[in-house]
C-alpha cells in the first residue's frame, strides 16, 4: 500500500506555525497568526492536500481551503467519489491518525 503521507515530504508549510492552518492553536512567538494564504498559493501539492483532507474529513486548513469553503455541495460530491474510489482500491485507511 502506498504511503498516504508522502506527499506531505513537498509541502512548503512543513515545519510551519500550526496557527496558520488551526483557528484552536496560538501561535508559537505569540505574535499575530499568520496567514495560511501566503502558504498555499504557489504550493506543489495542494491538490493532493485537499484530497486528503476530503478523504479523511480532516479539521483546519488543507489545499488552500477552510472546513467552512470544503463544507460546499462541490466538495461534499467530491469527497464522497474519493472515499469511494479508496475503499474499492484498498487504499483507504479507516483509523488514519493525524
Amino acid at each position: 500500500m502506498e504511503d498516504p503521507f508522502a506527499w506531505q515530504e513537498n509541502a512548503p508549510c512543513k515545519g510551519v506555525d500550526l496557527a496558520y492552518f488551526f483557528r484552536d492553536q496560538k501561535p508559537k512567538d505569540g505574535g499575530v497568526r499568520g496567514n495560511y494564504r501566503t502558504i498555499c498559493k504557489e504550493c506543489p501539492v495542494k491538490s493532493f492536500c485537499l484530497e486528503f483532507a476530503l478523504l479523511y474529513n480532516l479539521q483546519g486548513v488543507w489545499g488552500g481551503l477552510s472546513e467552512k469553503r470544503r463544507n460546499t455541495k462541490y466538495y461534499k460530491d467530491l469527497q464522497e467519489m474519493l472515499i469511494e474510489d479508496a475503499i474499492e482500491s484498498g487504499v483507504y485507511i479507516k483509523e488514519l491518525r493525524v
